[in-house]
């Protein structure tokens, strides 16, 4: 299961890194001109040439750009503890594809979370390059697959795909293929996996603002701790929107 564990590593990381929504701005007219840097220039104007100066320079600058601007820093370690494969096809997409639904726990401070992780690989490669990003309806909102796990946690409400009470439904099954291509994928020689981000970190408010009593926050938590701390003394902010 390396592949499992490196990509949990890729997809949680925007989730267990952040800390708290601040003051959140909708309108485009109040915010201010921005130039994005240079991507392959260093702070200190050397020019990014090969893959080790991007490994050993450029990339950690950019990685605490966000640490210090958006996400915050990850806060502790967070390891697999157990995994079970809650379903395997090795015919799946008219015979071309191997589709797992892996269930992912992870167990810390006295706590437990679980996350469904789907995987659709081609049938005839041994190795496969995967294209892995978060869904934001459930597993079961990516293609037409009967066979996929309807999703059980927290969903935010969209009547078009059937979810009123934040409950994922049959009628948002495959509502949202048309970003995710499989077959294309699949035919190219790739894999996907995916996680439903909810499992990881719901979007869910109370009364004091965004709730961080659920998900992947309380496995991190010091003793005492109900919310994510500031980064030098500011709340930054996070979404996770679709």
């Amino acid at each position: 299961m390396q592949v499992t564990k490196l990509v949990l590593v890729i997809l949680m990381i925007s989730s267990f890194i952040n800390n708290t929504y601040s003051q959140t701005n909708y309108d485009e007219n109040k915010v201010q001109e921005y130039q994005l840097p240079e991507l392959l220039i260093s702070q200190n104007g050397t020019k990014i040439a090969d893959s080790k100066s991007w490994m050993k320079i450029r990339r950690p600058e950019i990685l605490k750009l966000f640490e210090e601007s958006m996400y915050g820093k990850i806060p502790g370690k967070l390891n697999i503890s157990n995994y079970t494969i809650l379903e395997e096809n090795r015919n799946a997409l008219n015979g071309k594809a191997i589709r797992k639904q892996v269930l992912l726990t992870f167990k810390k401070a006295g706590k437990e979370l679980n996350v469904n992780l789907l995987i659709y690989l081609p049938k005839n490669q041994k190795k496969a390059p995967l294209f892995i990003g978060y869904n934001f309806y459930g597993n079961q909102t990516i293609i037409d697959d009967q066979a996929i796990i309807l999703n059980q946690s927290w969903t935010r409400n969209n009547e078009g795909f059937g979810i009123t009470e934040n409950i994922a439904t049959e009628k948002s099954r495959g509502v949202q293929k048309s970003r995710w291509a499989i077959d294309k994928i699949i035919d190219a020689g790739y894999g996907l996996a995916t996680i439903y981000y909810g499992d990881v970190d719901p979007d869910k408010f109370g009364k004091n603002g965004i709730d961080f009593s659920d998900g992947i926050h309380p496995l991190l938590y010091k003793k005492g701790q109900t919310k994510p701390l500031p980064m030098n003394g500011v709340l930054l902010q996070h979404g996770l929107g679709d």
